[in-house]
């Protein structure tokens, strides 16, 4: 949710600004009102909202003042400088203290909610365009794990903007990232040039008709374009344990024994466990529990999944030693950590 503060002097000012914004912009929440210039600078420190509307003309502090000490300390935050006076020198000044808007008195309720929701659009934007880079660099570098965390991140973005009216729009970002995850794949030397016509993702995508299915399919391509990677073990050079890390993630709901990941690997079992003990401070078997218990919270959370579904899917063959683990690990039991979600 979008974060807003309100800073004006006149209450009848905050609360019609309050009620455009609560009625009109769903992505956007009021999260705190000043009616000075000083106390918008300490509830800004405290809330670290995304946006101000800020009076000028204000007891204590005025609003630019409050500005200039607001914008020093957090570039990132959107400060709309409101003013009923059509005078040029608060235009210059605003644009010295650095705010994004100047805005004339009134305004009327279709120009603040125009404004509002640009600057939430500008947001998603560089949120998504940040992840998406991270995304495609742990692509690039071969870390499977830290790809497929960064792509639940963007998936659950997605969840959060959603609505009936922009399936399209989100089907769209999905498509591209899903370009772009191909194209990158195909940056990286498998001896394979035609791999990219083996994933067939436009298909799936056009078929995805909600969030939860889009997510689907690009955690799909994201598998599939690990097996490649993961198949072709001379691109991981000396990094023997990167080799090992990806192969767990593959194979981590399986019964994955350390003599089969020392063959993947081409290691002695005895120095891969050595190697894994030193970089990761624990040893082969707890990594695989401590992944599936991971795993297994997300399943609990994001699902009604039942708990014996859920250790037979992890690997664990006995549903009781499945609770046992995750009551070691987390000090509750799995229906225990759901209930406390609720």
């Amino acid at each position: 949710m979008y974060k807003i503060l309100l800073a004006d002097d006149e209450y009848l000012e905050r609360e019609a600004l309050k009620i455009i914004i609560s009625n009109q912009v769903k992505k956007a929440q009021v999260i705190g009102q000043a009616c000075s210039g000083k106390e918008a600078v300490e509830i800004s420190e405290r809330l670290n909202p995304d946006m101000i509307l800020m009076d000028i003309k204000m007891p204590e502090m005025n609003g630019l003042e409050a500005a200039e000490i607001i914008r020093n300390k957090d570039e990132n935050t959107i400060i709309i400088i409101l003013s009923a006076y059509d005078e040029f020198q608060y235009a210059q000044k605003a644009i010295r203290v650095r705010a994004h808007d100047y805005l004339l008195k009134p305004v009327r309720p279709d120009k603040i909610v125009e404004l509002v929701e640009k600057y939430i659009n500008n947001k998603e934007g560089d949120f998504i365009n940040d992840k998406v880079q991270d995304l495609l660099n742990s692509i690039k570098n071969n870390y499977y794990k830290k790809s497929k965390d960064v792509l639940k991140q963007i998936i659950n973005h997605f969840s959060k903007i959603y609505n009936r009216n922009n399936i399209e729009y989100i089907r769209m970002l999905a498509n591209d990232i899903a370009y772009k995850m191909v194209y990158n794949l195909n940056q990286i030397d498998l001896n394979n040039t035609n791999i990219s016509e083996n994933l067939n993702y436009k298909q799936s995508l056009s078929y995805a008709f909600d969030v939860c299915d889009i997510g689907d399919c690009l955690l799909k391509l994201l598998d599939e374009i690990f097996n490649e990677i993961i198949n072709n073990k001379q691109l991981y050079k000396s990094d023997d344990l990167n080799c090992a890390l990806n192969y767990i993630e593959k194979n981590f709901k399986n019964n994955l024994t350390l003599n089969q990941l020392s063959k993947h690997v081409n290691l002695s079992s005895t120095y891969l466990s050595k190697l894994f003990k030193q970089e990761m401070n624990v040893n082969f078997i707890k990594y695989i529990n401590l992944r599936r218990i991971e795993e297994a919270k997300e399943i609990l959370k994001n699902t009604k999944t039942c708990i014996n579904d859920i250790a037979f899917d992890l690997g664990y063959n006995e549903p009781n030693y499945f609770c046992r683990v995750f009551k070691k690990i987390e000090g509750v039991t799995p229906t225990q950590y759901r209930n406390n979600l609720k």
